[in-house]
């Protein structure tokens, strides 16, 4: 209420809500991100990787990005993604711990260059889908094995395959998180009243 969002127009961010006042007409240009473990800091994280990590975590606000396609063309698609859900997290728990992350996107077109639409926007939602599932994956072993930290609040979610917090702390959770297996799918629906722009 009454402060410039930082990411949007049209969204209000609840990252820095009350640092900017509306009237100062400041602009906020969100760069990255800092991870903690255990209250240390232990790293940073540039734009990219706090994009798909908002991505996972379901804190995305909606946003317009340009993907350069094909990769080293002179060709970029702008689009306006948004997460209409949260994420869908599994832990599970054994001799190697095991994180499959589940997350849907949908995305309306502002610009795509000339073409075959239907196949250019088909191959690029592949593309978008693999790129981000990478790109989540990537960002959470780092924080997860270089960091130490579990950025996702995995401890909240593997806690129900335990009975007692004794039996979860002896299981050493961080331990298990440097050498657990990740798996991500995402899944991008097209809108149909996209704008679209033709060159």
């Amino acid at each position: 209420d009454g402060f410039e969002n930082s990411f949007t127009d049209d969204t209000k961010s609840e990252l820095l809500a009350g640092m900017i006042p509306k009237e100062s007409k400041h602009k906020v240009e969100f760069l990255g991100g800092a991870v903690f473990s255990d209250g240390k800091l232990m790293g940073y994280l540039t734009e990219s990787e706090m994009l798909a990590l908002s991505f996972a975590g379901s804190f995305f606000a909606p946003r317009d990005i340009s993907v350069n396609y094909p990769e080293g063309s002179d060709n970029y698609i702008t689009l306006r993604l948004k997460q209409p859900h949260n994420s869908k997290i599994r832990v599970k728990t054994g001799e190697v711990l095991e994180v499959e992350i589940e997350t849907g996107l949908s995305t309306s077109y502002e610009y795509m260059g000339s073409g075959d639409y239907k196949k250019l926007s088909s191959e690029f939602k592949t593309y978008l889908e693999k790129a981000l599932s990478k790109a989540i994956i990537d960002v959470i072993n780092k924080c997860m094995r270089e960091y130490s930290s579990d950025v996702l609040g995995l401890k909240s979610y593997a806690r129900v395959h335990f009975m007692t917090n004794k039996e979860m702390e002896e299981y050493n959770l961080q331990e298990k998180i440097k050498e657990g297996k990740i798996s991500c799918r995402v899944k991008i629906k097209t809108e149909r009243n996209g704008r679209f722009t033709f060159v």
